[in-house]
């Protein structure tokens, strides 16, 4: 017997995940946003403007007035998460 001709579809094109995981809270990386390129939560900001301006030499109160969205908690704490595996000390 043949399948329908909807999970013919289906299984010749099978559907791409719309959102991969990060691994933290604080940034979102979904193909509708951006084309999936990583972005601050609640916002349309990529995670790269943070860095280009750290290493443009701007501060991050640069950043933060340039992008009222990102919320000054949010990008600490990502930093803060990103920096974590640096604290560890070896004895």
């Amino acid at each position: 017997m043949r399948k329908p001709l909807r999970a013919q579809v289906k299984q010749v094109f099978p559907r791409r995940p719309r959102k991969r995981p990060h691994p933290n809270q604080y940034v979102k990386i979904d193909a509708d946003i951006l084309g999936g390129t990583p972005v601050f939560v609640n916002t349309r900001v990529p995670v790269k403007a943070l860095f280009d301006y750290l290493e443009g030499n701007q501060t991050l109160m640069d950043f933060l007035e340039d992008f009222p969205s990102v919320k000054q908690e949010v990008v600490v704490a990502f930093l803060a998460e990103l920096a974590q595996p640096y604290k560890t000390e070896v004895a």
